[in-house]
């Protein structure tokens, strides 16, 4: 009895700690360490070689969650396909507006650029296309909606204009019309007055409503054909034989509403570009990093310093060996991105022979040699980056496995010591079944999956979070009362005994998971980001550790026992009374 009563006193001291102490400052701790991501990556770089201009003027209209299947049924798009080039663009994570809006204007990565949120309140800390521009001596523009395009691009841009919305903009989208409506006549009035070399155009109603009623409603398909409408103004007002436009998405969204994740209809946006300088025809898919080197060699400005994409030379039409020498210099820039890559993740420098050859070629003469050793040399770069990062996890990785191990072992002796005391383990390991099965259960059933698209907005995410804890608790209850129903044939201390059997197993079971997360890509970033599925996961699975004592006056972990005592006095008269 005394071994019983320890149990009962010391496993619930160790959870109860746990839940109220460190479960939630874990929780913060790790969604700050990619909320407020610092890169270790953001040293000055020189800027690389400039070339001949092949457009006069480019703009590119950013369209607020545009998807790449709902931009097929838009006419004016579908023309644009018709005289350009077509491709889809894989955006990377987290698949926010403001990383989106960031690695199209610099071709850096968040893991890079550390713009991870649309909580970001700097101005972004790498080199972008608008400063590249003014090196150049070109003349830029942003007319875009809210304060976050002059936020994020404070230098290199002459007319910055934000255009702020409605206070709710979900609640009145007639309002962010309006907005639209201003942005669409500030754009025109700034491409007759100002006449920028560089002018990027967003346009934020397809994304308000998405929020709103979700991608398949019938508001999104009102929205995304009032944008086409604007686009085929826009278009009216340029000259395409001397001028550019790119039209993209900075990120999709989902049928029910939400983007920030993993999912296809989220990552992938329409490229479509027409007028001079591009090879109509349809191309494989690029990513949004290719965006700004392309804009770089239309209008022969250097590549951002920053940039990790690649010019999609396969739709550009360029003359004599421009291409072939913009080439070079593309391979150049990120030779020197990668230099600085690897040393601050201490790896060796780079090879680069195939740039050397390519430059050899080009001195010769060569051209196409040139070229092909270029490309080569790009795909050499970002493979030497890929190995090289997966070898510094590798090593992090078998540095923190005997941690895990250890807090393993310590689970697997106190299961030990239940075996060895001869307590019941069958009714706890079903409890653990039953909350597993109960909590998954909720949480897919409801449509979520492991990502950051669960969030349809921004304000919903300390109320999903906290939904989740409930959904724990709930969980954890029944699993409680099937532990009691098992267990009604014992005495009452052994069913309290078996209850906190049962909480403790789901703590291991939880610890594992996230000892995996842990061992993978531990708890801070400070040089990557991790995988933000498997993170989103480990996020909820920390969350569950401190449903034992959420922020409640009385812990459920004391609860428990009580629930499964009055779910074994239930259980043994109705087997009494059964005939």
């Amino acid at each position: 009895m005394r071994r019983e009563i320890a149990h009962l006193v010391l496993v619930p001291i160790v959870l109860l700690a746990w839940a109220r102490l460190g479960a939630p400052q874990l929780t913060l701790y790790s969604w700050d360490a990619v909320a407020k991501y610092r890169s270790p990556y953001l040293s000055a770089i020189a800027p690389g070689q400039e070339g001949d201009a092949v457009s006069r003027r480019v703009v590119v209209v950013v369209v607020d969650a545009l998807r790449a299947d709902a931009s097929r049924t838009l006419p004016t798009i579908n023309r644009l396909r018709e005289i350009g080039a077509e491709r889809t663009a894989r955006t990377g994570q987290p698949s926010l507006s403001y990383p989106s809006w960031t690695v199209i204007g610099t071709g850096a990565w968040q893991e890079q650029s550390e713009v991870t949120t649309n909580f970001y309140k700097r101005d972004i800390p790498v080199d972008t296309i608008f400063e590249a521009a003014k090196r150049k001596g070109l003349t830029t523009a942003i007319v875009g909606a809210g304060s976050g395009w002059p936020q994020l691009y404070a230098r290199g841009v002459d007319v910055n204009v934000g255009i702020e919305g409605p206070s709710d903009p979900y609640s009145d989208l007639q309002g962010v019309r309006r907005q639209d409506d201003q942005i669409e006549a500030t754009a025109l009035r700034v491409l007759t007055e100002k006449k920028p070399d560089l002018l990027l155009v967003h346009l934020a109603e397809p994304d308000n409503a998405g929020h709103a009623r979700g991608a398949a409603s019938r508001e999104y398909a009102d929205a995304i054909a009032t944008i086409d409408a604007r686009i085929g103004r826009l278009i009216a007002a340029l000259d395409l034989r001397d001028t550019t436009i790119l039209v993209t998405g900075d990120h999709g969204m989902l049928d029910r509403g939400g983007h920030g994740g993993w999912e296809s209809e989220v990552l992938t946006v329409p490229l479509v570009a027409a007028g001079a300088g591009i090879r109509p025809g349809r191309y494989t898919e690029a990513t949004q990093a290719d965006v700004a080197p392309t804009v770089a060699v239309l209008l022969g400005t250097s590549i951002p310093a920053h940039n990790q994409g690649r010019p999609l030379f396969d739709m550009l039409e360029l003359p004599g060996g421009l291409r072939d020498r913009r080439a070079v210099d593309a391979a150049a820039q990120l030779r020197d991105r990668y230099a600085q890559y690897a040393q601050v993740i201490g790896a060796a420098p780079f090879a680069h022979r195939h740039l050397d050859q390519a430059r050899e070629a080009l001195a010769a003469g060569q051209t196409e040699k040139a070229y092909q050793a270029a490309i080569a040399d790009v795909d050499a770069t970002w493979k030497q980056a890929a190995s090289a990062k997966a070898a510094r996890l590798t090593r992090e990785r078998l540095a923190r496995l005997p941690i895990a191990l250890l807090v393993m072992l310590l689970f697997a002796a106190y299961m030990a010591v239940v075996v060895r005391a001869r307590w019941d383990w069958r009714a706890p390991l079903t409890g653990l079944v039953v909350y597993t099965l109960i909590y998954q259960g909720l949480f897919f059933g409801r449509g979520y999956k492991w990502s950051l698209s669960a969030f349809n907005t921004e304000e919903q995410i300390m109320r999903f979070f906290t939904e989740r804890t409930l959904d724990a608790m709930l969980a954890l209850l029944l699993a409680a009362i099937v532990v009691g129903a098992l267990s009604r044939r014992a005495r009452p201390l052994a069913v309290a005994v078996n209850t906190v059997t049962m909480a403790f197993m789901v703590a291991w079971w939880l610890a594992f998971q996230i000892g995996i997360f842990y061992v993978l890509y531990n708890i801070s970033f400070a040089w990557y980001l991790p995988d933000l599925a498997i993170g989103f996961k480990y996020y909820l699975d920390v969350l569950q550790t401190g449903a034992f004592w959420p922020l409640t006056p009385a812990p459920l972990l004391i609860v428990l026992p009580f629930a499964a005592l009055g779910a074994r006095w239930v259980a043994a008269r109705v087997l009494a009374f059964r005939p």
